[in-house]
């Protein structure tokens, strides 16, 4: 193919946009249009699911929690969740009982009060006398003596930052103490937590939360109660397993719409030129020139009009996707390398698929003779 052909068929082109810019106007709109509809959804579709892995993450993907009430003469077993997780030698186990009663300070009242044995190392590191108390919390500097009231008995806890795993289970404040400071808890019966992390994903998870709710149904405790994070884990497989489903069917139309719409306007172009391309090619143009020149110009304004439309339609989220009712924690997962990565190439390979079909009923009319179009 010379170089003058190519010229030609450049000029031609652009000329052909100038003379005819309601061509040119009416692809870009239905291309703006379809990429702009394209983006919102699939934007829609990352941000619900990465709100989920958002909370899963808060909620901790390997985190079980077991709470119950123990009672009076079940005391001396009150620790069997954690020896029954014992043999699988988890790293992370802890175990605390809650005080019935609430705690005081000049800054907050209201404050649940956990107590911990002698075997909770990490809070002994913490702490400065076997007697001391620890007030977690992040609305404070850490080191703080804070005076407090326990149950009617004024004592001073030491404000501290909460750890990672006790921000899953209590949501605010606490403040945590010795049991031996409050040797009359349990007279009645206890309320413990115990909280560990099972590594191995979520079939190991699930295997071991199902051992837990057997052995307590086995042994007759009553009022175990077990959170894990199964629900938000089975939540985000559905919901990912849906939106491939509808995500693979919303590209594969959109390439398709763009596709038949291009085509239609390419062939009507190519109807209105059809005697010039039939001189070219009885002075020996290969068909294939003509084709690639509306392959290049649907190749344009397919991509150009989906890189305005997604990164404005990325730029405009923060307004647009919460009046379709995307929550603003959604909002706050959101991850824009994410979404290219994901559904952006998708996209753009739909758009260039699409671009490239439309080129099908211009290579069918090419299809006609030279002499027949020139008759």
């Amino acid at each position: 193919m010379s170089t003058p052909v190519l010229l030609y068929l450049v000029r031609d082109m652009v000329c052909r946009w100038r003379e005819n810019p309601f061509s040119l106007l009416a692809k870009a709109v239905v291309a703006g249009l379809l990429s702009g509809m394209a983006a919102v959804i699939l934007i829609s579709f990352h941000l619900s699911a990465a709100e989920i892995r958002r909370n899963l993450e808060s909620a901790g993907a390997s985190s079980v929690l077991v709470h119950e009430f123990v009672p009076m003469e079940r005391l001396a077993a009150r620790k069997w969740v954690e020896e029954a997780v014992q043999p699988l030698r988890l790293s992370v186990v802890h175990y605390m009982e809650k005080l019935p009663a609430v705690a005081e300070s000049d800054v907050r009242g209201g404050i649940p009060v956990f107590l911990v044995d002698a075997e909770a190392s990490w809070f002994w590191m913490k702490t400065e006398t076997d007697t001391a108390m620890l007030f977690l919390t992040e609305e404070l500097p850490a080191g703080i003596r804070m005076p407090v009231n326990v149950d009617g008995s004024p004592a001073v806890a030491v404000t501290c930052p909460r750890p990672e795993w006790i921000k899953r289970m209590v949501s605010g404040p606490l403040i945590v103490a010795p049991r031996e400071r409050f040797l009359r808890q349990g007279l009645f019966g206890l309320e413990s937590y115990t909280y560990f992390e099972v590594p191995g994903g979520a079939d190991r998870v699930r295997s071991v939360v199902a051992a837990i709710n057997l052995l307590a149904t086995e042994s007759g405790y009553k009022g175990v109660t077990v959170r894990d994070p199964l629900n938000l884990i089975s939540r985000l497989d559905v919901l990912e397993a849906n939106q491939e489903a509808w995500r693979t069917a919303i590209v594969a139309g959109f390439g398709g719409t763009l596709a038949l719409v291009l085509g239609v306007i390419a062939f009507l172009e190519f109807r209105e030129r059809r005697f010039v391309c039939a001189l070219l090619r009885s002075f020996g143009l290969h068909e294939g020139v003509i084709l690639l020149r509306y392959a290049i110009d649907a190749l344009l304004v397919g991509n150009v009009m989906l890189f305005l439309t997604t990164f404005g339609v990325l730029a405009a989220a923060g307004r647009i996707l919460p009046s379709l009712g995307v929550s603003e924690a959604a909002m706050a997962a959101m991850d824009g390398t994410g979404f290219f990565h994901q559904d952006g190439l998708a996209l753009m390979t739909f758009v260039n698929l699409g671009a490239l079909l439309s080129v099908v009923p211009t290579a069918l009319g090419l299809r006609k003779s030279i002499g027949r179009v020139l008759a």
